[in-house]
């Protein structure tokens, strides 16, 4: 019995030496990635906080993000890349409930991306209500798409990925959610928060 590849998307949230000329690398960068095989598209995101990067790669599976890295770190083209990290804060790879390379075309025009990613309580809880907070904040002023996301390597691990219309937008759509008791198991449930950044979109 065959079975299909299962879309993964790669997110990389690092910090870097020099964040004013890193962009020209980081676009160097994606146009290697989209040579290599199994790569659908990809983000480029520079975070609010300075020196503060963010890479989102769809890949066609698992294994062909698992290839491309193992490409990126042997690979000559990759060298900028490599020695213009200082920090890795995230390097994981998710599954969503919606098309990958649909979800960062709906980022790609949104003036703020928030990027969240942390470990949960219960697994179970979070299923449960993850979706019900993405489908209240399509209800809410400033908002401008985005979808849940949970770890492949650790099904502990989930994400968001939300666009907004501004910073404003976003910090008042946390309070509104927190006001809602039928959301109130998704807060409690948050366990350590690895990333919670704001970006701008590079392209």
């Amino acid at each position: 019995m065959s079975t299909h590849p299962v879309p993964v998307l790669e997110l990389a949230v690092f910090t870097v030496r020099a964040p004013d000329s890193f962009p020209a690398i980081q676009h160097r960068t994606h146009d290697a990635l989209a040579t290599l095989a199994g790569h659908r598209t990809s983000l480029r995101l520079r975070g609010m906080t300075d020196g503060l990067f963010a890479d989102l790669v769809a890949w066609d599976s698992l294994e062909a993000a698992q290839q491309a890295s193992n490409t990126v770190r042997e690979d000559p083209r990759f060298a900028a890349l490599m020695t213009s990290i200082t920090e890795i804060k995230l390097y994981a790879h998710y599954q969503l409930g919606v098309d990958t390379a649909a979800l960062l075309a709906e980022l790609r025009r949104a003036p703020v991306v928030e990027v969240a990613a942390y470990a949960v309580r219960d697994v179970a809880v979070q299923l449960d209500v993850h979706g019900r907070v993405h489908d209240a904040l399509r209800a809410l002023a400033g908002h401008r798409g985005g979808a849940p996301a949970h770890q492949v390597e650790d099904p502990g691990q989930f994400a968001d990925l939300i666009g907004w219309e501004n910073p404003e937008a976003h910090q008042r759509a946390g309070a509104d959610l927190q006001e809602r008791g039928d959301l109130a198991g998704f807060f409690s449930g948050i366990g350590d928060m690895k990333v919670f950044e704001l970006f701008s979109v590079l392209g």
